[in-house]
């Protein structure tokens, strides 16, 4: 088989996914998935959904548990995805979604942002309605 891009994977796996080869595209996530580190949230939430729809619950939380074990958490829309109705009320499953929520609620608390976002006081906003923009900018307080 032939090195897959991961732009390549992603489209094998999208295929053989809206094709219903759950089993397909999980096999070419193992085979390819170490390949790209840079992506293995991604990776491992697809493979995690993929054992779900093939009825593999016990291999969803062993590799949902490696990959908090390995530092990985995913946002909570992403437990809404209907691919995991199969695992959704297991314990084991809520109390994972549960560890990787609060990991995402710390990392968001700890984000700081870059740039400051420089926004104008009404009567500069008013100027720029009134008159325009070129007038305004003189108005920005920053």
């Amino acid at each position: 088989m032939e090195r897959l891009t991961f732009r390549q994977l992603t489209d094998e796996v999208r295929r053989l996914y809206l094709e219903g080869e759950y089993f397909g595209a999980l096999e070419i996530i193992e085979q390819n998935a170490d390949r790209f580190p840079e992506h293995a949230a991604r990776t491992t939430f697809w493979k995690i959904c993929l054992l779900s729809l093939c009825g593999r619950p016990n291999e969803v939380i062993s590799v949902f548990q490696r990959a908090l074990d390995s530092g990985l958490w995913w946002a909570e829309r992403q437990f809404r995805d209907t691919d995991l109705d199969a695992v959704r009320d297991l314990p084991q499953f809520k109390h994972l979604v549960e560890i990787s929520l609060v990991r995402y609620r710390e990392v968001q608390t700890a984000i700081k942002p870059e740039r400051a976002l420089l926004v104008p006081d009404m009567q500069s906003l008013w100027m720029r309605l009134e008159y325009g923009w070129v007038r305004a900018t003189r108005q920005w307080k920053g």
